[in-house]
């Protein structure tokens, strides 16, 4: 019985909260709003290299504290007390994704070296502040500990540009790429969202995608060097700054 308590339980948490088609709503209102904001874009949809991503992406934002995420509420063999997956799992899914997104890039490539220093700074995070999982992770206080998460999270969302694959690729699968990472970054930044009611919660997760989408195509907008090309940001070399 067990055994069938932890399969709807993980299911449950890869198709609402907040993979799988939460994932996707929140990935789509950030593509959505980032074309409409950046001008000149054409619209395309292109679906064929969008599944391993998406999937990786729903592993990585699983385990995180999300409001009413059944799979930490589960009872069985104790695994509320541990976390399901924990930070091992976000840390496989969020570098396995962005690799598999910078795949023909060279090793030395901000597409390959960001995702990987990523997650290092994660798990050294973690490791220093003795975190076995994500609610240890946030829960821990001091000043460090708080300084260490906003860096961490802060460092997250500006590697986005290099990290989160090649626009000429999928749209959809940059844009998971740039969901789970605002994910990841918005817990180290705010842990309270991890208290927050459910509907709240996931509510302003997905209204700050669309704010999110719509300021980063307003920025490319006002890109300097050269007009913005069509396609999702994701790419250092779409970057110029003054």
């Amino acid at each position: 019985m067990s055994h069938i308590l932890i399969g709807l339980a993980v299911c449950a948490s890869l198709l609402i909260y907040p993979g799988g088609l939460t994932l996707l709503c929140g990935a789509w209102l950030l593509s959505r709003s980032s074309s409409m904001a950046a001008a000149g874009w054409r619209r395309r949809t292109q679906v064929d290299k969008t599944i391993v991503p998406l999937a990786l992406a729903s592993l990585a934002v699983v385990p995180l504290p999300w409001p009413g995420n059944p799979a930490l509420a589960l009872t069985a063999g104790g695994l509320s007390q541990v976390g399901v997956g924990g930070l091992g799992l976000t840390a496989l899914g969020l570098l396995g994704m962005e690799l598999w997104l910078a795949n023909g890039k060279r090793t030395s490539s901000p597409h390959t070296l960001l995702p990987v220093l990523t997650v290092l700074a994660i798990l050294v995070l973690a490791e220093v502040v003795a975190a076995p999982d994500w609610a240890s992770l946030l829960a821990a206080t001091g000043t460090g500990a708080e300084a260490g998460r906003v860096g961490v999270g802060v460092a997250c969302l500006l590697a986005f540009p290099w990290a989160s694959g090649d626009p000429a690729g999928s749209r959809l699968a940059v844009a998971c790429a740039a969901a789970t990472r605002f994910a990841v970054a918005a817990f180290l930044i705010f842990p309270q969202v991890a208290r927050t009611p459910v509907w709240l919660g996931l509510g302003v997760w997905l209204a700050a995608c669309l704010a999110f989408g719509a300021l980063w195509g307003v920025a490319r907008r006002f890109e300097l060097g050269r007009p913005a090309k069509p396609g999702l940001p994701g790419s250092a070399d779409r970057l110029r700054l003054p």
